[in-house]
C-alpha cells in the first residue's frame, strides 16, 4: 500500500501516473546532491558512510544510541534465509527479480537488512537540542497495506516504535487490506507481537483501498493523535515528538515529517532537502523548494507551511480528522486523496505544515505492484471529485489538462454539504493566501475570464445609471484610488495604493469605483460615496445620497481630470503622503490626471 508517488529519486522530473499523482517540479536532485544539500543544512558528515557499512554494522542493529529493542530478532524474519549456503548466482538474480516483480523494490536486500540497521541522523544539528513537553498526547500509528514485503513492514513498525519513543505511542495499528500472501494472514499477529505488544492487526475481508482502509484504521484507533505511515518506511531519530508537539499547540495543525529517500534497489538511506508540496493544474502532486522566511539560525528547523502534502506520511488530531471530514469516501483505492485533504484542511480553517525536526525514510518506487488499470481509473475519478468539490471556477484548468477518462465523479452532494457546513473558503482564497506562487501559472485567457466574472459580480448592486466602473488609476504614477477598511473607532478613509491585479480584483472592491450619470462616485458593492466637505475641502466617504452638496463629481475624459462640481477642484495625488486631496484643477499637473474605468492588471 503506497500513497507517496514512489520514484527512485525526487530528481526525476517527470509525471508518474502510476504512483500517487506525482510530478516532480524544479528538482534536479541526484543522489550526491541530496547528500550535499543536507550536509549544508544539518552539518552532518556522511560522505564516508556507505550503505554496506551501515548494513554490516553489528548485524544491522543500532547500538550507538543505546536503544533497547523489544523483540529485536534482526534476521528472524519470515522468508529471511541469508544464513544458508550462498545460492548459485543465477538463483540470486532470479530471486531478486521475483522480489522486484512482487514489490517494485529490492525485497532480497530488504530481507537481508532485517528489522533494524544503523542509519545516519538526517536532522539538522539544532534539532538534537530541541526539548518537547513531557505531557504530549499519545499516538495511534496507522499503517495500511496490501501484499507488502514482510521485512519492509516489520522494519517500518520496529523503527517507528524504537526511534519514536514508546512513551508517545499508544498502539501501532496494522490494517491489512485483504492481502493474499500467506505470511500476512493469520500468522501476522504472532509475527508482529515478537516485535512489540503495542502492535494490533485488523484484517479487512475484502479490498477497501488505501482511502477507505485508512478511515477504518482511524475508526479503530484509540490514540488522541492519528499518525499515518506507508508500509515501507524507516523512521529516523526522535521522529514522533516534534509532530505531537506541534499538534499539541493547535489541534488544527496537520503535520508531516521531512520524507527522506530510500533507494529502491540498494535501499541506501539518503537525505532529502527541505521541500514542500505543490500541484499541477492536471492535479498531479509535485515537490518544490521551501522558501525560508525566517533568517535566524533557527529558521531552518521551524515549521514550514506547505500548500499540499504527498499524503503517505502525516499526523493530525484524531477528533479533528473526523471533524474536518476524514477522507472522501466516494473516492476509490488511491490517488488524489492527498490533494483533496490538502485543499480541505486549508480552506476549512486548518493548516498544513512540514516539521523539519521529524524525518522518516520512504522507499520511492517507480511503479505500483498492483493492477494499474484499476488504479488509473480510480485516480481519474478521484481527481474529478477534487475538482468538482473544491476548485470552483478553477476546475476548468484541470479539465483542460487531464489526460485520461473517468468523467463521472459519482455523487458529490455530501462533500459539497460538508464544505458548506464547515464554512470553507473559496479556492481563490486558497491560491491568494496559501499558494500565491501558483497564480503566475494561470493562462492569460483564464485570467481575463475570471476578471470579467469578478467585475460582473461587483456590479450586481450598482445602480443602472453607471457611466464608468473599474479602477481609478493615476495617469503618470501607477497608483490607484482605494478605501481603507473601517474599524470600530475609525471610519473608512480615501487613500492611494498599489493597483489590484486581475486575480485579486474581486477581493479588492475597495479599489473598484463607479461613476453614475448623476455624478455619484461610489465604491462598488458598498453604500459609500466620495464627498468633498464644503467647509474644509477634506475628502470623506459617506452613505450615498442624491443631491448632497459635495457628492457630485464629473470626469473630464479628454483632460483626465476628476472634478468636484461644488468645489470646482480636482482630485490630486500627494506623493509625499500617498494620500489624495483636492487641489486647483491643472491639466498640466501629472498628479491630477486619472484614468477611470481601468480593468485591473492594465
Amino acid at each position: 500500500m503506497d500513497n507517496m508517488g514512489d520514484t527512485q529519486s525526487r530528481g526525476e522530473s517527470r509525471e508518474r501516473e502510476d504512483e500517487g499523482n506525482l510530478d516532480f517540479k524544479d528538482q534536479s536532485i541526484d543522489d550526491e546532491k541530496v547528500r550535499d544539500a543536507n550536509l549544508h543544512e544539518g552539518d552532518i558528515e556522511v560522505e564516508g558512510v556507505s550503505n554496506e557499512q551501515n548494513n554490516n554494522n553489528n548485524n544491522n542493529v543500532v547500538q550507538n544510541n543505546n536503544e533497547a529493542h523489544e523483540g529485536n530478532a534482526v534476521n528472524e524474519v519470515v522468508g529471511n534465509d541469508n544464513r544458508k549456503e550462498p545460492a548459485a548466482e543465477e538463483e540470486k538474480v532470479a530471486e531478486k527479480k521475483a522480489g522486484f516483480d512482487r514489490h517494485a523494490f529490492n525485497q532480497q536486500e530488504s530481507d537481508r537488512i532485517g528489522d533494524m540497521r544503523t542509519i545516519p541522523d538526517s536532522r539538522n544539528s539544532l534539532c538534537q537540542s530541541e526539548k518537547y513537553p513531557a505531557d504530549l498526547p499519545k499516538a495511534s500509528i496507522i499503517i495500511c497495506f496490501h501484499n507488502e514485503a514482510l521485512s519492509a513492514l516489520r522494519r517500518t513498525v520496529n523503527t517507528a516504535i524504537q526511534r519514536g519513543g514508546k512513551e508517545h505511542i499508544l498502539e501501532v495499528l496494522l490494517v491489512d487490506d485483504a492481502s493474499t500472501m500467506a505470511e500476512l494472514g493469520t500468522p501476522l499477529e504472532a509475527n508482529m507481537k515478537s516485535l512489540s505488544s503495542l502492535v494490533r492487526v485488523v484484517h479487512l475481508p475484502t479490498r477497501h483501498g488505501l482511502i477507505r482502509g485508512r478511515i477504518r484504521g482511524a475508526e479503530e484507533a484509540k490514540g488522541k493523535v492519528v499518525v499515518f505511515l506507508d508500509s515501507h518506511c524507516e523512521a529516523n531519530e526522535n521522529w514522533l515528538a516534534p509532530l505531537l508537539a506541534r499538534i499539541n499547540e493547535d489541534r488544527t495543525h496537520v503535520v508531516t515529517p521531512v520524507i527522506d529517500i530510500i533507494n529502491l534497489d540498494t535501499l541506501e538511506y539518503q537525505f532529502s532537502p527541505l521541500v514542500r508540496g505543490g500541484f499541477t493544474w492536471a492535479l498531479n502532486f509535485n515537490w518544490e523548494n521551501v522558501p525560508i522566511t525566517d533568517a535566524s539560525p533557527r529558521g531552518v528547523i521551524m515549521p514550514a507551511r506547505s500548500p499540499t502534502m504527498a499524503g503517505g506520511l502525516f499526523a493530525m488530531d484524531r477528533s479533528y480528522f473526523f471533524e474536518v471530514g476524514t477522507y472522501d469516501r466516494g473516492m476509490d483505492i488511491w490517488g488524489g486523496e492527498n490533494l483533496e485533504m490538502s485543499f480541505r484542511v486549508w480552506m476549512c480553517g486548518g493548516t498544513l505544515e512540514i516539521i523539519p525536526c521529524s524525518r522518516v525514510g520512504h522507499i520511492f518506487r517507480q511503479r505500483r505492484p498492483y493492477d494499474d488499470a484499476v488504479s488509473i481509473n480510480a485516480m481519474s475519478k478521484n481527481s474529478v471529485r477534487v475538482a468538482e468539490v473544491w476548485m470552483d471556477d478553477f476546475k476548468k484548468l484541470y479539465y483542460q489538462q487531464r489526460t485520461f477518462g473517468g468523467d463521472n465523479p459519482g455523487d458529490v452532494s455530501d462533500r459539497l454539504a460538508l464544505r458548506k457546513k464547515l464554512k470553507c473558503k473559496s479556492f481563490q482564497w486558497y491560491l491568494e493566501t496559501v499558494y500565491p506562487d501558483k497564480l503566475s501559472s494561470l493562462p492569460d485567457d483564464f485570467k481575463a475570464e475570471m476578471e470579467a466574472k469578478a467585475l460582473k459580480a461587483n456590479m450586481v448592486n450598482l445602480p443602472k445609471n453607471v457611466k464608468y466602473t473599474g479602477l481609478i488609476k493615476g495617469s503618470v504614477v501607477a497608483m490607484c484610488l482605494s478605501m481603507t477598511e473601517p474599524t470600530d473607532v475609525k471610519p473608512p478613509q480615501l487613500t492611494a495604493g498599489q493597483c489590484a491585479t486581475k486575480l485579486q480584483h474581486h477581493h479588492q472592491s475597495a479599489q473598484t469605483w463607479a461613476l453614475t450619470t448623476t455624478g455619484q462616485l461610489m465604491v462598488t458593492g458598498r453604500d459609500l460615496c466620495l464627498k468633498a466637505d464644503p467647509e474644509t475641502s477634506h475628502l470623506l466617504l459617506e452613505s450615498c445620497k442624491q443631491n448632497v452638496d459635495g457628492q457630485s463629481w464629473q470626469y473630464l475624459r479628454k483632460n483626465e481630470l476628476i472634478v468636484n462640481r461644488s468645489m470646482k477642484k480636482c482630485l490630486t495625488l500627494n506623493m509625499a503622503s500617498e494620500t489624495v486631496e483636492l487641489a486647483a484643477c491643472d491639466e498640466t499637473r501629472g498628479h491630477s490626471k486619472w484614468k477611470m474605468g481601468v480593468m485591473p492588471g492594465f
